[in-house]
């Protein structure tokens, strides 16, 4: 939305159509249709319902981003994907205030690690869990954080 258009869009765009994970088709319930997806319309009709109200109830989308999906068009598209997310396995070892710590397992004083570098609490069968950082990521931040905070305050 904010930067320049993807180089060789339609080139890629005809390419993911030809390897069978983008559909494309001239309605919703015609795309509802190609791929399977039953409830799209209902879906579709009740997210273009908020864009109207200017308020998404469901995921509380900021107003500004609310976009009407049914909007006249002659082409629709869907895209086949798996989201995710990477982590490390392993990575700096850190304790319950995820403080780095050094080979004796001491915190190292001011050297926090948050997010997906937390890697410490990452161990099977987490790797096959897709998106089971993100509440790690959001977590650490927040008592990295704070523990950053009572540092300085005590610095």
């Amino acid at each position: 939305m904010f930067n320049a258009p993807l180089a060789n869009f339609d080139a890629n765009l005809a390419s993911a159509q030809e390897e069978g994970w983008c559909f494309k088709a001239s309605s919703i319930a015609e795309l509802a249709e190609v791929t399977g997806l039953e409830a799209l319309p209902e879906t579709v009709t009740e997210y273009d319902s908020y864009v109207a109200a200017g308020a998404d109830p469901d995921f509380l989308k900021d107003p500004a981003f609310l976009q009407p999906i049914e909007d006249g068009s002659t082409a629709y598209y869907a895209f086949e994907y798996n989201p995710s997310a990477f982590n490390t396995f392993g990575g700096p070892r850190t304790d319950e205030q995820c403080r780095a710590l050094d080979a004796n397992s001491d915190p190292i004083p001011g050297l926090y690690v948050a997010g997906v570098e937390n890697g410490s609490l990452f161990c099977s069968p987490y790797y096959a869990v897709g998106g089971s950082c993100s509440g790690l990521s959001q977590a650490s931040g927040r008592v990295a954080a704070k523990a950053m905070v009572e540092y300085i305050a005590n610095a």
